[in-house]
């Protein structure tokens, strides 16, 4: 930006919530150690982490993912999130993390359906002949 020109965002935007990553990173780990369970199972949900950050939507986590300095805090968090729902797919009720799973990495996760949905149309034509009688 050139001396003089004016930075709206500065002006008219919201200060952001999280001046480092090292202060989004401690509420984090915050977050983590208060989403174990009795016996010391972490159950982190990427709309409980969006909640205790202080964000209204995950779009507001995505938007931090965005930024240079946060982009490796916010991925190691869904990350961690991810390895969670992975790890209860070795278990009984493994539908609910596999939704979950699916959901959290749209990007990362395609069924067999969508993935090989290659069509070819072919158009067959009958052309019905008169015998020479």
């Amino acid at each position: 930006m050139a001396k003089g020109d004016i930075d709206f965002k500065e002006l008219f935007g919201r200060p952001p919530m999280y001046k480092d990553a090292k202060e989004m990173e401690d509420r984090i780990t915050d977050y983590f150690e208060q989403s174990k369970n009795s016996s010391g199972k972490y159950q982190p949900t990427i709309e409980g982490l969006t909640l205790h950050l202080g964000f209204a939507t995950r779009q507001s986590l995505h938007d931090y993912a965005k930024k240079e300095d946060f982009i490796d805090v916010v991925n190691k968090a869904k990350s961690f999130i991810k390895s969670c729902y992975e790890k209860q797919l070795y278990g009984f009720a493994w539908a609910g993390a596999s939704f979950a799973l699916r959901n959290i990495g749209k990007e990362d996760w395609k069924d067999e359906i969508t993935e090989n949905q290659h069509q070819t149309i072919t158009k067959v034509e009958i052309v019905e002949k008169k015998r020479d009688e």
